[in-house]
């Protein structure tokens, strides 16, 4: 039987291909073929370049010259390249590419469809149309740790769940509160565990190199640091004699416009020479993987940040000031850290984060309640599958 995973594995975002990859693994060790459906998300930008290929003649004549004089341009390319050689070597991608359904064939090859994990019905982020099945091929479909990102969907969709959600035969989520979003439609989901952390861990070994040199404090953030909290970090990784790695999002999005935003990022590749301060702007998913694995501390405001400083069990930090507008986006942290962690996990602000490590304060892992839901999240998969096939079979 070929099960196909529909899910957001083309962004170029860390934790989006490697929970895509983490599934296809969960499904294949249960003695299945797995095909990732090779979904575009933005058919107007292209996958590789993403919103640059939009640029025109002039955005790309700004990219050759700042990227000749050392302004990142040309490592945020490269780390582009090294996701999409990534994502072609460790998935198994279906032969077509589409956007919308309509863009499908009329046989995709598949047996079975399993939507998720992510943030595949966020509807703040994308239309929904397409993670509802909504003028998909008529086939027996579960989700597996659908998550919506946010504290409930946009009005204007609205209908349309309550239309299309039905379709599927399971449904499970990654969040609790997800649930009572569900519950208004008479679904009674199950909660289960993020695929990257419910895999068996040595999946992840493969991409980890034996640590050489210095101890080290990975960040991995929502935004990207202030030249402030640089110079905290850099302060920090002094006192400590280690190196601080910090994980960037997209550089062309975050690229400075005003003057004041330019002397602030001059600043940032001023003390990116320092061998305390090194940023990955051109790492690919496996180098982050190694990042983690060797890290001795970590840093956080993002969710798979969290994840990999989990299942590495890292002494991580989970910074709640960048929610203070999104208090919803923060629940998807607090709520693994009230299953899973004990100890202070939450602070306030990268200064509160860094005196929380450097006083030597400890987290620990509930290791039976992760090894307990990680089974029941398995074994759910499983289960769910197997029996959406049998209905189609009856």
């Amino acid at each position: 039987m070929v099960v196909g995973i529909l899910t957001v594995h083309s962004q170029i975002n860390y934790g989006a291909i490697l929970q895509t990859y983490a599934l296809q693994n969960i499904l294949e060790k249960k003695g299945y073929k797995v095909v990732v459906l090779d979904r575009i998300m933005d058919k107007k930008t292209g996958p590789l370049l993403g919103a640059i290929s939009n640029g025109g003649f002039l955005c790309w004549m700004r990219i050759l010259v700042r990227g000749s004089i050392g302004l990142w341009d040309f490592a945020e390319i490269k780390r582009r390249i090294k996701s999409h050689l990534f994502i072609k070597k460790h998935l198994n991608l279906s032969s077509f590419k589409f956007n919308n359904w309509v863009d499908a064939p009329v046989d995709i090859g598949v047996d079975l469809l399993v939507l998720g994990s992510d943030q595949i019905w966020n509807t703040k982020h994308h239309d929904p149309h397409v993670f509802l099945l909504d003028g998909a091929p008529r086939l027996p479909a579960i989700t597996y740790a659908a998550s919506f990102g946010t504290k409930d969907i946009d009005v204007k969709y609205e209908e349309l769940f309550k239309e299309r959600i039905h379709s599927f035969d399971d449904i499970s989520v990654r969040e609790e509160y997800a649930k009572d979003i569900l519950k208004r439609f008479n679904v009674n989901a199950i909660r289960v565990m993020d695929p990257t952390i419910a895999v068996s861990t040595d999946i992840w070994d493969q991409f980890v190199k034996k640590r050489k040199g210095k101890s080290s404090l990975v960040c991995y953030l929502i935004a990207k640091p202030s030249y402030d909290q640089i110079l905290l970090l850099q302060e920090f990784a002094i006192k400590n004699s280690c190196v601080v790695k910090i994980f960037v999002g997209s550089l062309y999005q975050a690229m400075p416009k005003r003057i004041d935003e330019w002397k602030e990022y001059l600043n940032y590749l001023s003390i990116s020479f320092s061998k305390y301060i090194k940023f990955a702007v051109s790492h690919s998913p496996k180098d982050f993987v190694d990042a983690f694995a060797n890290a001795d501390y970590v840093i956080t405001s993002t969710f798979h940040g969290l994840m990999f400083a989990s299942i590495f069990r890292k002494q991580v930090r989970v910074l709640k000031e960048p929610f203070e507008d999104n208090l919803a986006g923060f629940r998807r942290l607090h709520e693994f850290i009230n299953y899973y962690m004990n100890g202070d996990v939450v602070q306030y602000s990268f200064k509160d984060a860094l005196d929380s490590i450097f006083s030597g304060e400890k987290i620990c892992y509930k290791e039976d309640e992760i090894q307990l839901n990680r089974e029941k999240s398995i074994n759910w998969l499983g289960e769910a599958v197997k029996k959406a096939v049998d209905r189609v079979v009856r």
